[in-house]
């Protein structure tokens, strides 16, 4: 057991979460193998282990004549990941926030509101339950088919899948609500057939087959065999309650009359007992039901802190090895044009980039110029400063601004790793409605920075205030390089395209306006016509990381 849990500290420490969270372990004579929840008012996992955890897999497995689809010598510390992974999806995947709790505690409860009074009383004991089942399958459908499309071998489907073998042999039949469920999650994520048959032999005879089918069309559409799109499209489009009302409907008459019947196989998770027991959360989450889900109003955000790093983490993800290849081959610039990319995933991990139909990134991308003219003579300064000129519009709200800070925090961690940034000045400003900036700070004040210029954007309008752009190319301590970041025009882009013509361009630094879309012409013209600047259109925010690694690769080398 002290192994199990030094792999499973081990592994908490890979997914970043001991950067960002604590988490406990407790060793218990539990019903279930391994029991597991998410507090997310701190985001602290607990994993309760049940003692004997080893035999009583084994014993599954052998009683079940599973040996040739089940290692029941490995098994144990894969379920551990598993369920300690499914928690950490609930912070990435659904529901996230309390929000989209909110949101899919809505949806349930519309379905439940249109039953007759008697089928209301016996639904209402269970909506939470409801709820719960809802996030695990949004959860494990994500990190399964995660898993299936980058062909990751962390024993997530496998172990996941074990799970609910576990739940129904424990129990000798599986209740039909479970079943349903289980059953749901299986054909989502579990492309073995053989693995999905032996859960299923534990479904009572009279279900319905028809019946998981359409659950899984609920999450996935009609899409068949491309379940990883549809399950993007349901979290970016953030389709929560409508998703929700529509499970509820399909599992209603499944669910048992007593409560205590399903929760003994469905544990609460943190949600649940913090409406239990907190009589301040029951009013907040009432009062979101009645007044509706508003944008901004979630107090349960992660602080800047937690969010800070998590990207920092992510950014891991995208720089796997690191080698005088590393980016350069991968992200070429093109004159004019577009290409795409089939390359292999080796060095560059894109986690949240989904490949298209055809299994390819397609990467385009127009520029116009291949090279900036980074030799400055009368310097000793073998690297320019870096100043990111970002846009917080409206706009960019939602998968854009997730992906550039993305894209910021691989830039930043890349010139760590290749140790080039510990000597620059860095600048982050933020523009829309205001134009805020950091200024000029060095290496060791980069995390103050960053989590007060990055993580709060506005979500305005377009607009680059001249004075405070001109404030930084003043107070500038020496040359520098400008990414510049935006998804339309910006309102005085003639100024801005003036300022860094006269002010920037000309006195040796250098600049590369990305634009997601259209460039504007102002801009455009100016990367045109001068040798500093360098203009890329994208039209897939999608490819934003790879751009800005590139970028950083061709000016820090």
């Amino acid at each position: 057991m002290n192994n199990q849990i030094k792999e499973t500290i081990s592994y908490l420490k890979e997914e970043g979460w001991s950067l960002k969270n604590d988490y406990n372990i407790i060793t218990e004579d539990i019903n279930h193998l391994v029991e597991a929840y998410i507090n997310t008012d701190d985001w602290v996992i607990t994993l309760n282990i049940k003692k004997n955890l080893n035999e009583e897999v084994k014993n599954i497995i052998k009683n079940n004549g599973l040996e040739k689809l089940f290692n029941y010598r490995t098994m144990p510390n894969n379920l551990i990941k598993t369920v300690a992974g499914h928690e950490i999806g609930h912070y990435k995947y659904c529901p996230r926030s309390i929000d989209n709790f909110v949101e899919i505690l809505e949806g349930v409860s519309v379905a439940i509101n249109k039953e007759s009074s008697i089928v209301k009383k016996s639904l209402e004991k269970n909506k939470f339950n409801i709820a719960n089942m809802f996030t695990d399958i949004v959860t494990n459908g994500c990190i399964g088919l995660d898993n299936i499309i980058y062909n990751k071998n962390n024993g997530f489907n496998d172990g996941q899948t074990f799970f609910y073998l576990s739940e129904g042999f424990l129990a000798e039949q599986m209740n039909p609500a479970y079943s349903v469920f289980s059953g749901i999650n299986l054909n989502i994520f579990q492309p073995d057939k053989a693995k999905r048959k032996c859960v299923e032999k534990y479904f009572p005879p009279i279900l319905d087959n028809n019946i998981i089918r359409k659950g899984v069309e609920i999450f996935t559409g009609s899409v068949k065999n491309d379940y990883i799109h549809a399950l993007i499209n349901l979290l970016n489009e953030n389709e929560f309650r409508k998703k929700a009302y529509e499970f509820t409907n399909l599992i209603k008459n499944y669910m048992p009359p007593d409560k205590e019947e399903l929760e003994n196989i469905i544990s609460d998770n943190f949600m649940t007992a913090k409406f239990k027991e907190d009589a301040e959360f029951q009013k907040r989450v009432k009062k979101k039901l009645v007044s509706g889900n508003k944008s901004g109003n979630n107090s349960f955000v992660p602080s800047d802190e937690f969010n800070d790093l998590y990207y920092q983490n992510e950014a891991e993800k995208y720089l796997v090895s690191f080698n005088p290849d590393f980016v350069a081959e991968k992200f070429e610039f093109l004159d004019v044009g577009s290409k795409e990319w089939e390359g292999d995933f080796d060095r560059i991990n894109p986690l949240n980039i989904v490949p298209d139909r055809n299994g390819k990134l397609v990467f385009s991308q127009s520029a116009y110029r291949e090279s900036l003219s980074i030799k400055h003579a009368g310097t000793n300064i073998d690297f320019p400063d870096i100043l990111f000129l970002f846009d917080t519009s409206g706009s960019m709200m939602g998968e854009p601004y997730d992906l550039l800070l993305r894209a910021i925090y691989a830039s930043l961690h890349y010139l760590e790793e290749t140790e080039k940034g510990f000597d620059l000045n860095y600048n982050f400003t933020a523009f829309s409605n205001n134009t805020v900036s950091s200024g000029w700070v060095k290496h060791y004040e980069l995390e103050e920075a960053r989590r007060k210029y990055l993580l709060h954007p506005e979500s305005g309008g377009t607009s680059i205030d001249i004075n405070v752009l001109s404030g930084i190319i003043d107070n500038r301590r020496n040359f520098f390089h400008t990414i510049l970041v935006t998804d339309g025009e910006i309102n005085n882009e003639k100024s801005v395209a003036g300022l860094f013509e006269g002010e920037v361009l000309s006195k040796g630094s250098t600049l590369d306006y990305i634009s997601i879309g259209r460039a504007g012409t102002h801009l455009k013209t100016l990367a045109k016509n001068n040798e500093n600047a360098r203009c890329s259109e994208i039209y897939d925010e999608k490819d934003l990381i790879g751009l800005i690694l590139g970028i950083t690769k061709k000016v820090y080398g």
